[in-house]
């Protein structure tokens, strides 16, 4: 079995992944303390996809906590910059 911290878990994900296809086990732990282990599908299990328990229709409808931020001109806001160098 392989122990991996999840920082570089993330930042080589392919990788391990590879080593789960190959059958390796793959053990997951935060600051030296296993959390979880990744291990893959035995070839004649089938997956159950569970479907969402509400529709996500309700995502666009929601607000932003940032309200009345004034526009700013980016460029513009540079090439003041660049100016002054």
């Amino acid at each position: 079995m392989k122990s991996v911290s999840t920082s570089e878990l993330k930042a080589k994900l392919a990788k391990y992944l590879r080593l789960v296809r190959q059958g390796e086990l793959v053990e997951i732990r935060d600051r030296g303390i296993p959390i979880a282990t990744i291990r893959g599908i035995d070839k004649g299990q089938s997956l159950v996809t569970i479907p969402p328990s509400e529709e996500p229709s309700g995502i666009g409808k929601l607000k932003s906590q940032i309200e009345n931020v004034p526009k700013t001109d980016i460029v513009g806001l540079l090439l003041e910059d660049r100016r002054k160098r």
